[in-house]
């Protein structure tokens, strides 16, 4: 009977363990994730509760948020602490990268999944949804802290418990070990070699040649085109990429040959009176980008290239620090670029491009951040140009009418007078995603744009007054909701 007694008191202690446990973990949920119905976007705001803005990101394209806590195994805040998302069953290491809070969490908006997984050694499927979520206690949130946290195996894998699931949001508590390997003196050195450090540039992407597609029905002609430098010498093996809008084909890649020769057609008239031109070339030892070009079908046309330019300069993040990232070359001048002119700068944030067409106006670009527009002379190299890469800001909206219902109707962002700004760099591309916008969003009402920069803007919708009316400015990384009600238009 005694015995019994004690193993029922053990058992209720287990039990009442396990519920405190349950409760605990469940506290752990802080109020602004949960779900209310009295203020049903209230998510959107969570970001503010974060001590930084490295603890928040917006990746774009639903609805979802996905948020947790990270802590060591005492229960402590792992705090102010580099982590990244690897993706599960990925075959190459891309990686989302954030950085706790003092209180350790972070928030995510719009993730590809809402699943995290242990690592527990089993080998994911491809393509399997979820991430697996590494930190590096210790390590400071920079590219060279990255790289040095991977020398010193500073990553520490943490294992997730889902605390709570409510329809499109999911919060996590992490655990990992915060035991850091970092060291100050080591890393000092390391930082300077990293930061020096100037790899051999890759090989330069070169189009292949490539016919029209389809037959012409009519009214073909052809284009003789000559190639040749400034002392009238023929440029041979330089890729002619033409490019067509209101006549067919449209597209078409030539190679000149020995005598800097190549042929293109024209073909019929497919729609409209205005037709628009494009020729670019990539010859060797040359520039690549948009040449002037006015055809004559009677004549061979000649384009005469002058030696190239170049343009060097730096990138940084929103704090200043040197940036190793991706970066291109625009070109004002319509044209066809695919990747000839894609670059990186290197570990300090410097960078140079010695391949620039002279005299034709260009940007710098990274993602929808772009310089000012350049011009260059024949050889010449353009003053250090500066690019700051802010963080990208995101609005999440309802259209509603003006009896509040949720109405579908497409929007879009109006900044204002339309600026030339270049094709491929247009004022209105920016990442949308809802209502009336096909498979790739909501359609009920729900909408958002992300990826935007900080230059004010309205919210417009085709045939109605909206409000708010006013502009609308963003600050860096800043999420904001918006409710856009319809109004029918004032009879004139």
């Amino acid at each position: 009977m005694l015995a019994g007694y004690r193993v029922s008191l053990v058992l209720a202690g287990l039990l009442a363990m396990l519920a405190w446990r349950s409760a605990g973990a469940e506290d752990k949920v802080p109020d602004w994730f949960r779900f209310d119905s009295a203020r049903p976007f209230a998510i959107f705001d969570a970001w503010k509760e974060l001590s930084t803005r490295k603890a928040t990101i917006c990746l774009g394209e639903n609805w979802s948020v996905l948020a947790g806590r990270v802590e060591n195994k005492r229960g402590e805040p792992v705090r102010n602490t580099p982590i990244e998302l690897l993706e599960r069953g990925a075959k190459s290491r891309a990686a989302i990268h954030l950085q706790t809070d003092e209180a350790g969490h972070f928030v995510i908006y719009s993730p590809l999944s809402l699943e995290i997984g242990p690592r527990d050694g089993s080998i994911p499927r491809p393509f399997e949804p979820g991430f697996f979520i590494v930190a590096t206690p210790g390590f400071p949130a920079t590219q060279a802290g990255k790289f040095y946290a991977y020398k010193r195996h500073g990553s520490r894998w943490c294992q997730p418990k889902l605390l709570l699931r409510e329809q499109e949001r999911a919060f996590y508590l992490l655990t990992c070990d915060d035991q850091s390997s970092f060291d100050a003196d080591e890393f000092q050195t390391f930082e300077r070699e990293y930061l020096a450090r100037k790899p051999e540039p890759r090989r330069p992407y070169r189009a292949q040649p490539r016919d029209p597609e389809g037959k012409p029905e009519s009214n073909a002609r052809y284009l003789d085109v000559r190639v040749e430098d400034e002392s009238g010498k023929a440029v041979s093996d330089a890729i002619v990429k033409y490019r067509l809008s209101g006549l067919a084909p449209g597209f078409q890649i030539r190679a000149t040959d020995m005598d800097g020769r190549c042929r293109i057609e024209e073909w019929h008239r497919t729609h409209g009176d205005r037709i628009l031109r494009g020729l670019t070339i990539d010859a060797p030892g040359f520039g690549v980008g948009p040449v002037p070009f006015d055809p004559n079908p009677d004549t061979i046309n000649v384009v005469r290239l002058a030696p190239p330019a170049a343009v060097l300069g730096s990138v940084e993040d929103h704090e200043g620090n040197p940036l190793a990232t991706g970066l291109g070359v625009r070109y004002r001048r319509f044209s066809w670029i695919d990747f000839e002119t894609d670059f990186a700068s290197h570990a300090d944030g410097t960078f140079r491009f010695d391949r620039i067409m002279p005299n034709e106006e260009f940007a710098v670009v990274s993602g929808d951040r772009r310089s000012e527009w350049i011009s260059l002379k024949p050889g010449e190299s353009s003053k250090a140009v500066k690019l700051q890469l802010a963080l990208a800001a995101a609005v999440r909206g309802v259209v509603v009418a003006e009896d509040g219902s949720l109405v579908a109707r497409g929007l879009g962002l109006d900044y204002g007078p339309r600026m030339e700004i270049g094709h491929g760099l247009g004022n209105e591309i920016k990442y949308y995603v809802g209502t009336n916008n096909g498979p790739w969003g909501p359609n009920d009402g729900r909408f958002g744009f992300f990826g935007l920069d900080n230059r004010p803007f309205r919210i417009r919708v085709g045939g109605w007054e909206v409000d708010p009316s006013e502009p609308i400015q963003l600050e860096p990384g800043e999420l904001r909701f918006v409710r856009v009600t319809l109004k029918k238009k004032a009879a004139k």
